[in-house]
C-alpha cells in the first residue's frame, strides 16, 4: 500500500481511470463534502481512505474499489472550475488548469465510465449541453449540489486548489484478484449492497448494460419501481415471492 497525493497521482501517474462494471449510489455525498471543506480549519492531510486499483498499462488502472469517491471528486473539480471560470477572467486560470491536468488527458475524460453514467458525464467535462433525463440521474444530481454549495461558500479558487493539495489516497495495487470477487468481499460488510446495485452489476457484467439504462429511462429514474420489475418478474419464474 502507498500513500500518495491525490493531485499527483491524478496528474502524474495515471492517464486512464477505468471502473468496474458495478454500480454506485450517492448517499455519502454530503460527508465527503463536508470532510474536504472543513480541512479549512486544519494544516492535516485530508485522508480519503484505500482505493484499490489494478494496473492495466503504463498509465492506464481499472478503479475496483473507490470510485464514488473519484467520481465525487471530480464533480467536484468540475463544479469548481465550471464556477470561478463564470467569474472573471481574471479567476479563471487556475480554475482553467484544474479542468486540464485533473479532469482531462488530451481531449477525453481522464474517468472512463459505463452506460449513463459515461454519457452524462463525459458531456459535463466536455461542456456539452444535456437532456432533461440525463439532468435527472444521481451523477448530474450530485455536480448540481456541489455547484451549488461552492456558490454560498466563501473561498477563493486559491483556497479550493490548496485543499486539493492536502487529498491524500492509500492504494493498493493488485494483480491476481477476481476484480467483483474482490469487490463484493470488500464491500458486503461496510456497507449494504442493495438490490438495485446487484441488479445493474449483473446486467453489466452479462454484457446487457444498455438493458440497464433503458430500463431505468422507462422507469422514469425511480430505483424503487425499477427494483420491483425485477421481483415481480422473478417470482412467478421461481414459483416464491422475491423479497
Amino acid at each position: 500500500m502507498i500513500n500518495i497525493g491525490l493531485l499527483d497521482f491524478l496528474m502524474s501517474k495515471s492517464h486512464h481511470i477505468s471502473v468496474l462494471n458495478c454500480s454506485s449510489n450517492y448517499e455519502y455525498i454530503d460527508n465527503l463534502f463536508e470532510t474536504i471543506i472543513t480541512g479549512k480549519y486544519c494544516d492535516s492531510d485530508i485522508d480519503l481512505g484505500i482505493m484499490y486499483l489494478r494496473q492495466t498499462s503504463n498509465d492506464d488502472y481499472l478503479l475496483i474499489d473507490g470510485k464514488r469517491r473519484i467520481l465525487s471528486i471530480m464533480l467536484l473539480f468540475k463544479a469548481i472550475e465550471e464556477y470561478h471560470t463564470n467569474l472573471s477572467p481574471e479567476v479563471s486560470l487556475l480554475a482553467n488548469q484544474i479542468n486540464i491536468r485533473y479532469l482531462k488527458y488530451t481531449t477525453g475524460p481522464k474517468l472512463q465510465l459505463l452506460g449513463l453514467e459515461k454519457t452524462v458525464y463525459d458531456k459535463l467535462i466536455n461542456d456539452e449541453p444535456l437532456s432533461y433525463n440525463e439532468k435527472q440521474t444521481e451523477i448530474y444530481k450530485t455536480y448540481e449540489l456541489f455547484r451549488d454549495e461552492i456558490r454560498d461558500l466563501d473561498f477563493e479558487v486559491e483556497e479550493f486548489y490548496a485543499l486539493f493539495n492536502r487529498l491524500t489516497v492509500n492504494i493498493i495495487f493488485l494483480d491476481d484478484f477476481r476484480d467483483r470477487d474482490l469487490f463484493y468481499s470488500i464491500n458486503k460488510d461496510l456497507r449494504p449492497l442493495n438490490q438495485m446495485m446487484l441488479i445493474k452489476s449483473y446486467l453489466a457484467e452479462s454484457h446487457h448494460a444498455e438493458l440497464v439504462d433503458n430500463l431505468y429511462y422507462l422507469f422514469g429514474y425511480q430505483e424503487d419501481v425499477f427494483v420491483s420489475f425485477f421481483r415481480c418478474y422473478l417470482s412467478p419464474k421461481f414459483n416464491r415471492m422475491i423479497t
